[in-house]
């Protein structure tokens, strides 16, 4: 709900960027950890069904001409939360901005790692939240320059689709 979204806004300002990796590559990175489970709860009630979501969580924003080369993600652990040796097995994004049609900022989804192959490909919409395993080969498009259009603004993390104690779920 937009809700949320003021509220990922909101705590995006209030979040200083490492000073290492301010705009590195057109983009910037700033680091939370999401200690009280507002997040997770959101997540898990937009997505219907419990899930472990990990709670250190990263915006990206995006300039014009930023991109994030094919890439896959990294498993978490979150074996503190739910027993065992668990780890993470899915990436969620939400957008916290619009992006105009033929603006760029897509997250692609490719059928391999040498940015060939596009199987799909997500427009980043407010408020839209995405989700996909870990291994599922991506990339960050380039944001278009265009005069009507300053950053493109997501929080990322990643979960698995588990209740506490262990017991696994399959995501509906």
């Amino acid at each position: 709900p937009e809700t949320l979204v003021v509220e990922l806004t909101r705590l995006h300002r209030r979040t200083p960027g490492a000073a290492s990796n301010r705009h590195q590559n057109g983009l910037e990175r700033r680091h939370f950890t999401d200690a009280t489970g507002w997040l997770a709860t959101a997540i898990a009630t937009a997505l219907g069904c419990s899930v472990c979501v990990a709670p250190r969580c990263r915006f990206v924003e995006y300039r014009p001409g930023a991109e994030m080369r094919p890439h896959v993600d990294l498993a978490k652990s979150v074996g503190w939360w739910i027993g065992g040796d668990a780890a993470t097995t899915h990436t969620w994004i939400i957008y916290l901005s619009s992006i105009p049609a033929g603006g760029g900022g897509t997250t692609a989804i490719l059928a391999n790692l040498d940015g060939t192959g596009v199987l799909d490909a997500v427009h980043p919409e407010r408020g839209k939240l995405f989700v996909f395993p870990h291994r599922t080969p991506h990339a960050g498009r380039p944001l278009l320059e265009n005069d009507d259009i300053q950053t493109k603004l997501i929080v990322r993390g990643e979960l698995l689709f588990a209740e506490k104690g262990g017991s696994l779920l399959t995501p509906s």
